[in-house]
């Protein structure tokens, strides 16, 4: 699973040198010749898409999402080990709703016959990016659950306590 969410970073950061290049380019261009790169205003969103969603499932991965403490400290360890499953829960329900509303997008795209569009892009790689980390999410949530009921705590891929 590490390697998909490296890929997928990757992925992310080609993206940005992308953006970069359109961004850039079409600024040249519309300075020099008065007129833009052909499609910028499709191959943009697409980009900024794979820019935003595809890292989310590297930092899922690594458990590097920012979080509130101020309350939970409080809590007994038990208490923050169920905390941290609700929060696994709660975001893959949030996470297959918009991976539903991505598939959903490319079904109207396919069956509208318009497929291959820049924008097309975008919506293929939202749902990738989101069903990544979907699948990380429910992987870290079955073996946090285990550890939780063998061990008492939560503990990370190093042994380290994840709460």
């Amino acid at each position: 699973m590490q390697l998909i969410a490296r890929r997928l970073l990757d992925l992310a950061v080609v993206a940005l040198a992308l953006l970069c290049l359109v961004l850039a380019g079409d600024a040249v261009f519309r300075g020099g010749a008065g007129a833009g790169i052909l499609g910028d205003r499709a191959i943009v969103p697409a980009l900024i898409v794979a820019v935003l969603v595809l890292p989310l499932a590297a930092a899922t991965a690594a458990r590097a999402h920012l979080a509130v403490t101020f309350l939970s400290d409080r809590m007994a360890t038990s208490d923050r080990a169920r905390l941290v499953l609700l929060g696994h829960a709660v975001g893959l329900v949030a996470l297959l709703v918009l991976i539903a509303a991505a598939i959903g997008g490319l079904a109207g795209v396919l069956a509208g016959g318009r497929a291959g569009l820049p924008g097309d892009a975008a919506l293929t790689l939202l749902a990738v990016g989101l069903l990544a980390m979907a699948l990380r999410l429910a992987g870290m949530l079955a073996q946090d659950r285990r550890t939780l009921r063998d061990t008492g705590t939560i503990t990370d891929e190093h042994g380290q306590e994840a709460i």
